[in-house]
């Protein structure tokens, strides 16, 4: 397989789900199952003797090794598949980077603008033979005023008198 064919089954490829990831079907081979069987078969030793392990060290150790077992599990058609050869992901990593700096391409994005509030304001007349009101709507930049930065300790209220 090329690394051409490669991208595109990672771009386009059918896919369905290997322990929790959505992985190709074509990755998903033969010799990627039976390591995942054996696999699968030590984690659960592990989890028998992580139930009657009583120290909490060693039982905190064991369930990172474990939690590293299932993310080795939940990768291994990308690493195992015989189709190609990409043991450390460099490969995927670099096509999955390509992949997504091409949707950063194609998606729009929205220039940021300041908002204009309009405001109504309304002025009295009086003249003797009639009152007028006239409305006239001006364009006003509403900023939120700085505040400044004060710290909060823990003993401020002991200074400050709260």
């Amino acid at each position: 397989m090329t690394i051409e064919e490669y991208k595109e089954i990672l771009k386009n490829g059918e896919r369905t789900e290997w322990y929790g990831e959505m992985v190709p079907v074509v990755l998903i081979t033969p010799v990627v199952k039976a390591i995942a069987d054996m696999m699968i078969k030590s984690i659960s030793d592990l989890e028998f003797e992580l139930e009657e392990t009583t120290t909490a060290t060693k039982k905190a150790s064991k369930k990172r090794y474990l939690n590293d077992l299932w993310n080795t599990v939940k990768i291994l058609p990308y690493r195992q598949n015989g189709l190609i050869h990409d043991f450390t992901l460099a490969k995927y990593k670099r096509i999955m980077a390509e992949i997504e700096e091409e949707e950063k391409k194609n998606k729009k994005t929205k220039p940021k603008t300041t908002r204009t509030r309009k405001k109504k304001v309304v002025e009295k007349t009086e003249t003797k033979e009639d009152v007028k009101t006239e409305k006239i709507e001006e364009e006003v930049k509403v900023e939120k005023p700085k505040k400044p930065r004060t710290r909060k300790t823990k003993n401020s209220n002991l200074i400050f008198g709260k």
